[in-house]
């Protein structure tokens, strides 16, 4: 036990010839009655990890399950995990905090901690290659993703994206689709810098975890992990994705037939942010874009025009038209609590606040070009990784 209640904070190239002590947090919320087998799936995955990786803890957080997860999980594994049951369901945020504290407080302590959806199946060698990959890094403060394949379409998920000037977010899966493109990019490239990770499935040096100040409490779902990247980003801690596929995501499983609760807090956190971080003028920005928006996309629902969407705005598109028009009060009700969460929030903000052009400047810091236009960003990444690709080949003939 005495090794659990080491906490390391030094260079995690050195970590590897010790034992990275790896904690990961599967946050769940009525994973039984909405994801089925997947559930089952996904802990099983993880559970299997420590065969090739025995430095891990397992932790399954029920965040107020009313379809008995709790005790089925539990029942099942209970000696292979250990489990935290939260009365109600407070959101991803806090179930990540208490669960982290909590594990704290009984002593446990990680170099790195893994906060994941309860819709993730792992590969076998996940773990291995992720700590094969963090122990070559140079800093001891960072926040990771990797990528994962999409449980339905089977293409690249949703990893890390870029945000544009009103936190739109656009994924890097717009250029690197294919599973297999990874395999490629990872010969060459030790890891792509992006504006923010996903909170789906997030790695982090406790020190970063800690000095960021952990999840946003008032969020609930949604652009948690966007908040967070933002605050890492103004402390210099460095956001990259890890160039490795290590399983498959059944993207919004538990959230697929209830959209009303999607688009609020997409819509809330996302005003609320781009006030408390870009400022008023990004916010009528916003806004502008949200109303041409949803007229492009029944544009192109009546009329067959494409136009395309950012990923946080993507999932409206497949919405049918009657839907839009019965969602529209509803995305207004939560762009006006997004501006009086923002105002509560002046009264007592804990974060410094930076006005756009200060935290424009920041993000550009990443070294990944520009940051308005996010579609030449994306493309400059692409080109500079195709680019090494090239290089290390020919060197390989030679």
């Amino acid at each position: 036990m005495e090794g659990d209640k080491r906490i390391i904070y030094h260079n995690f190239g050195d970590l590897m010839k010790q034992s990275i002590k790896v904690g990961v947090f599967i946050i769940n919320y009525n994973g039984l009655s909405s994801l089925g087998n997947i559930l089952f799936k996904c802990i099983e995955s993880i559970i299997a990890q420590r065969i090739r990786y025995p430095f891990l803890d397992i932790w399954f957080v029920d965040n107020g399950s009313s379809d008995k997860s709790y005790n089925a999980i539990c029942k099942k594994y209970g000696s292979l995990l250990k489990c935290i049951k939260i009365s109600r369901n407070l959101g991803y945020g806090v179930a990540c905090n208490l669960a982290y504290l909590y594990s704290k407080n009984l002593g446990y302590r990680y170099d790195v901690v893994i906060f994941s959806n309860n819709d993730i199946v792992l590969y076998e060698d996940a773990i291995v290659k992720i700590i094969e990959r963090i122990s070559k890094l140079n800093t001891n403060l960072f926040i990771a993703s990797v990528f994962l394949v999409n449980g339905f379409d089977e293409k690249i998920d949703y990893g890390g994206s870029y945000l544009d000037e009103i936190l739109n977010s656009w994924s890097i899966r717009i250029v690197f689709e294919k599973p297999e493109v990874i395999s490629l990019i990872s010969r060459v490239v030790k890891v792509i810098p992006v504006h923010y990770t996903d909170g789906a499935f997030i790695i982090m040096s406790t020190l970063a975890f800690e000095r960021i100040g952990m999840f946003n409490e008032w969020l609930f779902m949604y652009y948690d992990d966007v908040e967070l990247s933002l605050r890492a980003c103004m402390k210099n801690i460095k956001l990259f994705m890890l160039p490795i596929v290590v399983g498959v995501h059944y993207r919004s499983s538990s959230f697929k037939k209830i959209p009303s609760t999607l688009v609020y807090f997409c819509i809330r956190n996302q005003v609320y942010l781009t006030l408390k971080y870009l400022g008023k003028i990004a916010f009528v920005k916003l806004i502008l874009w949200y109303i041409t928006s949803v007229v492009r996309i029944l544009q192109s629902k009546l009329l067959g025009v494409k136009y395309g969407v950012p990923f946080s705005f993507r999932r409206v598109q497949s919405f049918r038209v009657a839907e839009i028009f019965r969602l529209a009060p509803m995305g207004v009700k939560a762009a006006m609590d997004g501006v009086k969460l923002y105002l509560r929030d002046l009264r007592g903000m804990k974060v410094p606040r930076k006005r756009s052009s200060i935290m424009v400047a920041e993000l550009i810091k990443l070294g990944i070009g520009e940051f308005i236009n996010v579609k030449a960003l994306i493309n400059k990444v692409r080109e500079q990784i195709m680019k090494q690709i090239i290089v290390s080949n020919y060197k390989l003939r030679r």
